[in-house]
């Protein structure tokens, strides 16, 4: 990326016509964010807008993290929310409620890591949790400005791929348990994953 701006686009995931406009525009006015997140619509292999168990869930600790953000006063419609690296970190500990390909990155933070070869399938989340933790802010913007795309061909749908999934994030997150700076909580949150355990029932 050679701009100050970038997206990792999935090659079946969508940006809405105004994306650009908007994700610029909050860019500008929150400088002290490192990584943007749109609220995203989740389609299906038609294109046609779904409601699943995981993206509910994830919906829950997006509107949690963006009331804990304001101080549990209820945000202005259409607010967009700067949320702490600190913060931020603990939300995701709970659950990443992020749709990668559709995350806006400041490329200061983005070029200082790289992503882990050794991980398959978490590797976003071990890049994103980095870049919280190099003091990236997280910025939510609440208009619908993406299309995340779950269907049967994605790496993470695969029924066979479950069980690694799984494995894979209780092993990273064990690490991050150990290693992430940020006080007892946080590592009490990566060791405790609570979304992997429920997406493990």
């Amino acid at each position: 990326i050679s701009s100050k701006w970038g997206v990792l686009l999935g090659q079946d995931d969508l940006l809405l016509p105004n994306y650009l406009e908007e994700m610029t525009c909050a860019a500008i006015n929150f400088p002290n964010a490192g990584i943007i997140q749109p609220i995203v619509e989740v389609i299906n292999e038609k294109g046609e807008v779904i409601h699943t168990t995981v993206d509910t869930i994830k919906s829950f600790i997006r509107v949690c993290t963006r009331l804990l953000a304001k101080g549990w006063r209820p945000p202005r419609s259409n607010e967009a929310i700067f949320v702490s690296p600190a913060l931020a970190s603990k939300a995701i500990m709970v659950g990443n409620f992020l749709y990668f390909p559709t995350l806006m990155w400041e490329n200061t933070y983005l070029s200082s890591h790289r992503f882990r070869q050794d991980l398959e399938i978490t590797l976003d989340i071990e890049l994103i949790v980095n870049l919280l933790q190099m003091g990236s802010g997280l910025l939510l913007v609440e208009k619908p400005l993406a299309q995340y795309r779950r269907h049967s061909a994605s790496k993470s749908g695969i029924p066979e791929q479950k069980v690694h999934r799984l494995s894979e994030e209780v092993s990273l997150y064990k690490e991050l348990a150990q290693t992430l700076k940020g006080g007892k909580s946080l590592k009490f949150l990566a060791h405790l994953h609570l979304s992997t355990r429920l997406h493990a029932l």
